[in-house]
């Protein structure tokens, strides 16, 4: 006759197995919810100090010059292509300038304006990264970089608008530079547009 108790040896191996299985599906639960708050905590950019110059609702920003300003050109080279991507989307006729002007990295307003003038352009964005601080001590390429973007008029070389904004960045590793993953800049480039058409701006 067959024992269905829970005494044999059978149901005891049985049971074991439920143990160690219930145990790892706990361990990936817990990590996934890790993964997605994580995930769902640091893909926001927190914009604030938003500024427009009286009448800037009716600017048009025509042919515009994106500008980024961080310590390294390849770096800035890359995030001035996403916002140039991201403006193109919105019909914004825009350039980096790392791209039309190759080697001439931070550029002062002396250099900026006769290369803008004679290249037919309406407007300057800026983009001047001030501080890039680690926000997770056990993650070091976990970072929140602190930028401030301006927008200028060519004509009448006056800033037009402006914000500041938050916004958390991944650095890709084994590179000799703090390099931010690509995913992380159409992010803030998506929360600058989105900041410049509710100003009225685009």
């Amino acid at each position: 006759m067959l024992n269905y108790t829970q005494s044999g040896p059978l149901v005891r191996g049985w049971n074991r197995q439920r143990v160690v299985a219930r145990f790892w599906l706990r361990k990936i639960l817990v990590l996934a919810c890790v993964l997605i708050l994580g995930a769902c905590a640091h893909s926001t950019t927190k914009i604030d100090n938003v500024w427009s110059a009286p009448g800037s609702g009716a600017y048009s920003m025509g042919r515009t010059m994106v500008i980024v300003y961080t310590r390294n050109p390849a770096v800035s080279g890359m995030v001035e292509s996403v916002i140039v991507r991201e403006l193109q989307d919105q019909e914004v006729s825009a350039v980096g300038w790392h791209s039309a002007v190759p080697g001439v990295h931070g550029p002062s307003r002396r250099q900026v304006v006769p290369v803008v003038t004679s290249g037919g352009y309406t407007s300057v964005l800026s983009v001047n990264v001030l501080d890039v601080k680690q926000v997770e001590r056990d993650y070091p390429a976990s970072q929140v970089a602190r930028a401030e973007v301006k927008l200028f008029s060519v004509v009448t070389q006056k800033l037009v608008w402006s914000m500041a904004a938050d916004t958390y960045v991944r650095t890709i590793a084994a590179t000799n530079y703090i390099m931010p993953e690509e995913a992380d800049v159409q992010k803030f480039s998506k929360a600058l547009t989105a900041e410049l058409i509710r100003s009225g701006i685009l």
